[in-house]
């Protein structure tokens, strides 16, 4: 009991390594205990996907390079990389000066539906 209380704590805690740290905890858990965790979080990774297929389409409409972008909104590229392959959660920050770049609505770039 205590290594699936571990698992979920370790998922809730740090944003930006949830989708590798779920694949990697899915490996160790029965096939029941997977599909159940899977499922709880699965909507938190197509999330953050959707966000980055989101700010992709912004930066590539816009003819930018990643760092460009990054430049742009004072990030590091390798943060633009991780949020648009959705291995990464965008903070609050971050997404106003996107949007404020873009001049666009923040709701989706904090995974609201649009």
């Amino acid at each position: 009991m205590s290594r699936k209380k571990t698992i979920f704590d370790r998922l809730m805690s740090d944003p930006s390594h949830r989708q590798d740290f779920l694949r990697e905890s899915l490996v160790f858990m029965s096939e029941a205990e997977a599909r159940k965790t899977w499922e709880a979080f699965g909507g938190m990774i197509s999330k953050y996907s959707r966000v980055g297929k989101h700010l992709h389409k912004l930066r590539t409409a816009e003819e930018l390079s990643v760092d460009e972008l990054a430049r742009r909104v004072d990030a590091k590229p390798n943060t633009i990389r991780r949020i648009e392959s959705g291995e990464r959660e965008m903070s609050t920050s971050l997404a106003e000066r996107i949007a404020y770049e873009f001049k666009t609505d923040i709701g989706p770039l904090l995974g609201d539906l649009f």
